[in-house]
C-alpha cells in the first residue's frame, strides 16, 4: 500500500511540474506575443518613411485596369498554374498566352469561370521550330465573371510547352457585352522591325478601354507606344500588355518600341464600357499600388473641374487601387489625382494627374 501511495503521490507531483510548465509556457508566449504586439505599435508610432507615390492612374467613363498579373515558365510542361492572385472588383478578365509549336491551349480556372476564345491561335516564325523558338498566340476573355481572393488561372496545353501569359482585370466594362472590337494578331512579317504594331481596329463607342499585345521571340526591352502605358506588372521580356484609350469612335492600333531585332507578333482589344445610368455619369478611376515598409491602408482621391484647374479638393477614400466616382456632371472635364496613406499616417507624394470626362447618358 505504502508503495502504491509513494507512486501516486509522484504522479501528482509531476502532473503539477507539468501544468506549472505549460502555465509558464503559456505566460511566455503570451509575453512573447504582447511584447511583439507593442513592438509593432512602437514600430508604426515611430514610422516617419512615407508610401511610394501610386502609379499608371487612369480613369475616364472608359473601364478601368483594376490588376494585372503575369506568368513565364520555360519549362516544357503540359499544364501552367499561375500563383494565385486577387481579382475581386473585376467584371472582365482578359488574357493573352504564348508559346511555340502547334500545343493547342485550355484555358481554365479555380473558380470555374467561362473562358472565350478572342483571337488565335496564330502561328508565326521559322517552319523548323526544334529550338522551339516559333511563336504562337492567343487570346480570350471571360465576361461578367465570379472573382475574389485566391483566384488562380491554369493553362493546359496539348503538348509540353513552356509559356507565357498576361492576365488584365478589368472593371467598368459593359458586362453583357464588353468587347467593341479585337484585332488579328498580326505579326512582322520577317522584317524584325523595332516598332511592332497590331494590326488596326474599328471602334464604335466611345472611350473604349484599349489593351495591346506584344510577343517576341527573343527577350526585349520593351517601351509602350504613343498613347498607350506600358503595363509592367502584365509583362516579361517576352509578352507585354499595354493600355491605351479609345476617346472616340474610329481607327486604331497598338504600338511598342523594342530595343533589337527579332520576330514578333502584336494584337489589340478594343472594351466597351458599362452603358451609364439615365441621367447619370460616372468616371472610374484605378492606378497601380503604393508600397510602404508599415503597410498602405488607404488611397486618397483629389479632384478639380476642368482641363487646367489646380485647385483639388478630396472626393473620396479607397482601401484599394480603384475608385469610383459617381459624382460628376454628363460631359463634364475633371483633374484627378490619387495619394497614399500608411498605418502611421504618412502620406505619399500625388501620383501623375490625369484627365478624364464624364460619358454622356446613352452610347
Amino acid at each position: 500500500m505504502r508503495k502504491a501511495a509513494s507512486i501516486f503521490i509522484v504522479l501528482i507531483v509531476f502532473s503539477l511540474l507539468y501544468l506549472l510548465h505549460g502555465l509558464h509556457l503559456g505566460i511566455e508566449r503570451s509575453i512573447v506575443h504582447h511584447v511583439s504586439g507593442v513592438a509593432q505599435k512602437i514600430e508604426i508610432l515611430v514610422d516617419k518613411t512615407p508610401p511610394t507615390a501610386p502609379e499608371s492612374l487612369s480613369g475616364s467613363s472608359a473601364a478601368a485596369i483594376q490588376r494585372v498579373v503575369s506568368y513565364y515558365n520555360g519549362t516544357h510542361l503540359t499544364s501552367h498554374t499561375m500563383g494565385p492572385f486577387d481579382s475581386t472588383g473585376g467584371d472582365l478578365l482578359v488574357v493573352c498566352a504564348g508559346t511555340h509549336e502547334n500545343a493547342l491551349l485550355t484555358p481554365s480556372d479555380n473558380f470555374n469561370n467561362t473562358w472565350i476564345s478572342l483571337a488565335g491561335p496564330t502561328n508565326f516564325g521559322p517552319t523548323d521550330s526544334s529550338g522551339g523558338i516559333n511563336l504562337r498566340a492567343q487570346i480570350w476573355y471571360s465576361k461578367n465573371p465570379k472573382v475574389g481572393p485566391n483566384h488562380i488561372f491554369t493553362m493546359a496545353l496539348s503538348t509540353r510547352e513552356a509559356l507565357v501569359l498576361s492576365m488584365f482585370v478589368i472593371t467598368g466594362s459593359n458586362t453583357s457585352d464588353p468587347i467593341d472590337a479585337v484585332s488579328t494578331i498580326g505579326n512582322d512579317a520577317n522584317t524584325q522591325a523595332l516598332n511592332p504594331t497590331s494590326p488596326g481596329i474599328i471602334t464604335t463607342h466611345p472611350d473604349d478601354l484599349l489593351i495591346g499585345f506584344g510577343k517576341s521571340r527573343y527577350g526585349e526591352a520593351w517601351s509602350a507606344g504613343a498613347g498607350f502605358a506600358l503595363q509592367e506588372g502584365a509583362s516579361s521580356d517576352f509578352l507585354v500588355g499595354e493600355s491605351g484609350l479609345a476617346p472616340s469612335p474610329g481607327s486604331y492600333t497598338s504600338t511598342f518600341v523594342i530595343n533589337k531585332p527579332t520576330n514578333w507578333q502584336a494584337a489589340v482589344v478594343a472594351v466597351k464600357p458599362a452603358e451609364p445610368l439615365p441621367g447619370a455619369a460616372k468616371i472610374t478611376l484605378a492606378w497601380r499600388p503604393a508600397s510602404d515598409n508599415v503597410g498602405v491602408v488607404s488611397y486618397e482621391v483629389e479632384r478639380c473641374s476642368g482641363v487646367d484647374c489646380e485647385d483639388f479638393v478630396k472626393i473620396g477614400i479607397s482601401k484599394g487601387t480603384s475608385f469610383v466616382d459617381t459624382t460628376p456632371s454628363i460631359l463634364a472635364v475633371y483633374r484627378y489625382r490619387v495619394r497614399a496613406i500608411d498605418a502611421a499616417s504618412n502620406v505619399s507624394k500625388f501620383s501623375n494627374t490625369i484627365v478624364a470626362k464624364a460619358g454622356s447618358a446613352t452610347h
